[in-house]
């Protein structure tokens, strides 16, 4: 049982008087499976594992939901960064241990992001 000082009980002397309150912690057993489900999902971090990207000539769904991530590669590439940087921080792959994935992973994506500046926005200039 935890103690906290009641700030409204206190002694002759002018001393605050120690209470007892019961802490009150909903146990995570008391939550229904799917509430526990829930609380379980919201703490859990959403990890991408990403893979080669699929290609044709034609601008797919991949690349509709991906047009962003493209974006950021041409201008990262265009500001310098080293395939290393750009394999860590966007694809959150660690170069250094998983090289081969790292970069192959990253050279399909930017292959595509060419491909689809060139083709679809030669306007763009990149």
């Amino acid at each position: 049982m935890n103690h906290r000082v009641a700030e409204s009980s206190q002694t002759e002397s002018g001393r605050a008087s120690v209470v007892p309150f019961p802490v009150h912690r909903r146990a995570a057993s008391s939550l229904s499976p799917d509430r526990r489900r829930e609380s379980y999902a919201a703490k859990t971090p959403v990890v991408t594992l990403w893979g080669l990207c699929p290609w044709n000539d034609e601008l797919s769904d991949y690349d509709r939901r991906n047009i962003d991530l493209y974006a950021r590669l041409l201008h990262d590439e265009s500001e310098g960064a080293s395939e290393e940087d750009l394999a860590r921080d966007v694809f959150a792959i660690d170069p250094y241990r998983h090289r081969d994935r790292a970069l192959a992973i990253l050279r399909s994506h930017l292959r595509r992001a060419h491909w689809i500046a060139d083709t679809l926005f030669p306007m763009l200039d990149w």
